[in-house]
């Protein structure tokens, strides 16, 4: 189970299974929300929408560290 929240500015993620504890920016917290069903394609899709800024390669490095993470 993945909770997420913002405190005092901090952008904070918590996984319980593993019990650790991520500070991320906005945009690595979205990503965790976005791709915690797994289906890359969308979140990746989702991510470029909500953040056109942000480079595809950049949101793809994000994806692969959550990746790993998970594994």
């Amino acid at each position: 189970m993945i909770h997420s929240y913002t405190l005092n500015g901090y952008h904070i993620t918590v996984d319980a299974a593993s019990c650790a504890v991520h500070v991320t920016d906005r945009q690595g917290m979205d990503a965790i929300a976005l791709y915690e069903d797994g289906d890359r394609e969308k979140a990746t899709r989702l991510l470029q929408e909500k953040y056109p800024q942000v480079p595809l390669a950049d949101i793809t490095e994000c994806l692969d560290d959550i990746d790993t993470l998970r594994a």
